[in-house]
């Protein structure tokens, strides 16, 4: 069974078809690209997929779950994780703090637990933050800690928006134009804990 399977896939705006009847199947641990001129429809394609814009027409299955229309942080939570074609940061945070935030689909201990400072909140940012300290030092990012997002050059800040999606845990990566050109890439991993993952 394919990890993601998208079957007549369509997108319209008004009478413009941004996607029309598209059929796509990602296999654990494949990597496949999309090509094609800006306009293309490369982005809408992603949008559709990753829940923020619903489908005229089609299904999307990921997992062996049909989540057609999910919202996307509910899509975002089964582990189908997107970038942006615009890097998605938060600017006047460092480094650190962005990947520490992109943990937030994983935290366990919530509000309460927060709020009062508990042994299983402290235990988390402690666990959370060794882990974003793995994700930095794998993207070389490690110097930059605890500088400002909103000060890195455009590709330190393209590696902070990939490091972020993958302290999310995905099961998927949909990467939208990660080095800037016409290329868009579905990154499939095996499962939450197969090697290329395990250490986050």
């Amino acid at each position: 069974m394919a990890l993601l399977e998208v079957k007549n896939l369509s997108k319209y705006f008004g009478g413009l078809a941004a996607v029309h009847d598209v059929d796509l199947k990602v296999e654990s641990q494949e990597i496949r690209g999309l090509i094609g001129p800006n306009g293309a429809g490369k982005s809408t394609f992603f949008k559709v997929i990753s829940g923020l814009y619903k489908p005229n027409a089609g299904k999307v299955i990921f997992n062996g779950e049909d989540i057609t229309g999910l919202i996307a942080d509910k899509v975002a939570a089964k582990g189908l994780i997107r970038t942006f074609q615009e890097t998605s940061l938060f600017r006047e945070m460092t480094v650190l703090e962005n990947v520490i935030l992109g943990f937030h689909l994983s935290f366990k201990g919530g509000f309460w637990h927060t709020l009062f400072n508990s042994s299983l909140a402290r235990r988390e940012e402690q666990i959370v933050k060794q882990k974003a300290m793995e994700i930095l030092d794998f993207f070389g990012l490690t110097p930059l800690k605890d500088d400002l997002a909103k000060n890195l050059p455009h590709g330190h800040q393209r590696a902070l928006g990939l490091s972020m999606a993958l302290a999310a845990n995905p099961r998927m990566l949909l990467l939208d134009e990660p080095v800037t050109g016409r290329i868009i890439f579905l990154f499939s991993l095996a499962s939450s804990t197969t090697k290329g993952a395990e250490r986050w």
